[in-house]
């Protein structure tokens, strides 16, 4: 999988089925006793392999693991930002989950009844697209710092009760009142402080720091 200065490729599905992977995995197949009619199915097992371990390295970097990993948010609030495409149109917004595990996996996750597709870094921003049998997921993947977390909660807390928020570096958000968070999460979001850019594959793969 290429990848260029700005975006990392850690799995991405597509590549998968195409003749580079087989080329790749050729060999391997053989020396595991797979001959060259088999060698689509042993490529789309380690298809499946390779994404099952690359959502577990990420569980490992943002849930709660002994001992701990890299990471300064570890077992932080998990919010994911995108659009999710179904039958009945695209919406977008932002979600909260107390853990990467629940935003892939709970009845409530828009990842429920998706394929993972592709996960991808872009200067240090953590991305991943599902699909499923009528249509995509695409998000962006935070974690809270500590700090974050407090004024998450004060956000929720004004959307709930229909009182306007006000930012920490006191930008006023009255649509908040009405039921209206978009431009209030973007805010909060764009503070590293708040939200910073998890710089996944650099903590985790030991590879070279993107800049955004």
């Amino acid at each position: 999988m290429e990848n260029d200065a700005n975006k990392r490729v850690l799995f991405d599905y597509y590549w998968y089925l195409g003749d580079e992977a087989m080329d790749e995995y050729r060999e391997e197949a053989e020396l595991n006793g797979y001959d060259e009619s088999e060698l689509f199915e042993y490529v789309q097992d380690r298809r499946i392999s390779d994404c099952d371990d690359e959502i577990l390295s990420l569980r490992q970097f943002f849930d709660l693991t002994d001992p701990p990993a890299s990471n300064p948010t570890q077992g932080n609030t998990i919010i994911l930002t995108g659009r999710a495409g179904r039958w009945d149109g695209t919406s977008s917004g932002a979600s909260d989950y107390p853990s990467l595990a629940d935003a892939l996996s709970n009845r409530d996750s828009v990842f429920r009844d998706c394929e993972i597709a592709s996960i991808w870094e872009e200067d240090g921003a953590l991305f991943m697209r599902g699909i499923h049998h009528d249509g995509e997921v695409n998000v962006e993947i935070r974690q809270l710092s500590d700090a974050g977390e407090v004024i998450w909660e004060d956000l929720k807390h004004c959307y709930d009760w229909g009182h306007p928020w006000t930012a920490p570096d006191g930008e006023k958000f009255p649509e908040v009142a009405d039921g209206v968070m978009g431009n209030a999460v973007s805010h909060l979001l764009a503070d590293e402080t708040l939200a910073p850019l998890p710089r996944y594959a650099e903590r985790t793969y030991d590879v070279p720091e993107m800049e955004r």
